[in-house]
């Protein structure tokens, strides 16, 4: 008779072996499978990301000068202007001072007027026209201090307001982020800081000191053809 040890497997073992050796292949190769798919999604939906920030990115990159509108000028501008001065008073001064020169210049006019309506050869007319004459230096001379304070106090608004509004623009420039300088040229900061700066200086105070004058002169003439 065959003696069969008793560490020798029987063939039921063996046969449930092989089965669990195959169960844990197969559920080796599900996981596999699952993990490569999961990391397939994980790449796609990236993918996917990155090309929808892209154009989003590429939408922000846009220059100041791509969104700068034309036409007339509005109201905040002008108003954002005279507060860059930040004294009201000297704002003030200015007015008047274009207020009594035009006055003065006014006044000087009906000096004129009045000396061209006496007539001449006696002692009264030698009489009117020496005052009158007096009147006429003093009133040149009124008029000129009044122009000089004019220019003066003008010049002296449009550079404060004009100091305000570069160190304001100098500083958003240092502190702007580097997509402001991807998407603006270094030729429009050149710009900002060049031509347009120098309208700021000498081309907005004069064209509203020039308002300011033609408004004064249609009032007057009003108020003497009145």
């Amino acid at each position: 008779a065959e003696v069969v040890s008793p560490d020798t497997p029987s063939m039921e073992d063996v046969i449930h072996i092989q089965k669990t050796k195959k169960k844990q292949l197969s559920s080796n190769g599900i996981m596999e499978r699952q993990a490569k798919q999961a990391h397939d999604d994980v790449s796609e939906e990236s993918s996917s990301s990155v090309s929808t920030t892209k154009p989003n990115e590429k939408k922000k990159l846009i220059s100041a000068d791509d969104v700068m509108s034309s036409g007339a000028v509005p109201w905040s501008t002008y108003k954002t202007y005279l507060k860059s001065v930040r004294k009201p008073m000297l704002i003030v001064a200015m007015m008047a001072s274009y207020l009594f020169a035009t006055g003065a210049q006014f006044f000087q006019q009906y000096i004129v007027a009045k000396w061209t309506e006496i007539g001449t050869g006696d002692a009264m007319a030698a009489a009117l026209g020496l005052k009158y004459l007096r009147s006429l230096i003093h009133a040149a001379g009124v008029v000129s201090v009044f122009l000089w304070l004019r220019s003066f106090l003008t010049m002296r608004v449009g550079t404060r307001a004009s100091e305000f509004l570069h160190n304001q623009m100098l500083t958003s420039v240092f502190r702007a982020p580097m997509s402001f300088f991807d998407a603006t040229p270094s030729g429009q900061l050149l710009s900002r800081f060049g031509k347009e700066m120098e309208t700021v200086d000498r081309s907005l105070p004069d064209g509203i000191g020039s308002v300011l004058y033609c408004f004064l002169q249609i009032g007057l003439s009003g108020l003497a053809l009145a």
